[in-house]
């Protein structure tokens, strides 16, 4: 396990020239140039259009936490279905091993229905 350990240690120090940082792709250095001039415009807005910006932010804000609420409603009424789901199912269950047992309430029962455990 040692010499393994020592192979791997020695060929990442071989190849470690070959993982030196390299510049930068065009299109890295186009976006990086494209937030800075967003950043500087922020810088130069006057009054009127700083308070538009915090407008349309808080715009934004309030639509995405309403979209949260909603995905995490959305959520919780996908659970409640499993969870009934999995009820009936093993009420279902139940009845069927009573009425293998020779209980005929449970043979004329009606399939449990997910609803009612909802």
């Amino acid at each position: 396990m040692k010499i393994y350990r020592l192979a791997t240690l020695a060929a990442l120090a071989i190849a470690s020239p070959a993982l030196a940082q390299t510049p930068p792709s065009a299109a890295v250095a186009q976006a990086n140039n494209a937030a800075a001039a967003q950043s500087d415009h922020q810088t130069k807005m006057n009054a009127n259009e700083q308070a538009r910006y915090a407008e349309d932010r808080a715009a934004y804000l309030t639509a995405l936490r309403s979209h949260n609420r909603e995905a995490a409603m959305d959520a919780h009424i996908y659970d409640r279905q499993q969870r009934a789901y999995a009820d009936a199912m093993y009420a279902w269950r139940v009845q069927v091993e009573d009425c293998r047992r020779g209980i005929r309430a449970a043979c004329n029962a009606p399939t449990p229905d997910p609803a009612n455990f909802w």
